[in-house]
């Protein structure tokens, strides 16, 4: 298998940190300004390598894993932002 993460190109606004999120498939978002602000987003508003984790759960286990050791060498910048979910009007 691939040892790649699936990850998606997205812009999150750096005046309020909205998120607008690409597509997996590569659909990246095609807006020029922050739907919750209004700011111009600019090339610095690009998070082009985002692995989205919407919901974490864990298990025990009693030893590591190659796979596991190779993921924490890996390393990942945390970063959250939001989204509102679309109102009765879209």
């Amino acid at each position: 298998g691939s040892s790649q993460l699936a990850t998606i190109a997205s812009l999150v606004c750096s005046q309020c940190g909205y998120g607008h999120i690409g597509e997996p498939g590569g659909e990246q978002p095609l807006v020029n300004r922050c739907e919750n602000c209004d700011a111009l987003l600019t090339e610095q508003d690009w998070v082009r390598e985002l692995y989205r984790i919407e919901t974490v759960e864990t298990v025990a286990t009693e030893r590591i894993s190659i796979n596991d050791e190779e993921r924490q060498r890996q390393g990942f910048e945390l970063q959250t932002t939001y989204r509102f979910l679309p109102g009765p009007d879209g």
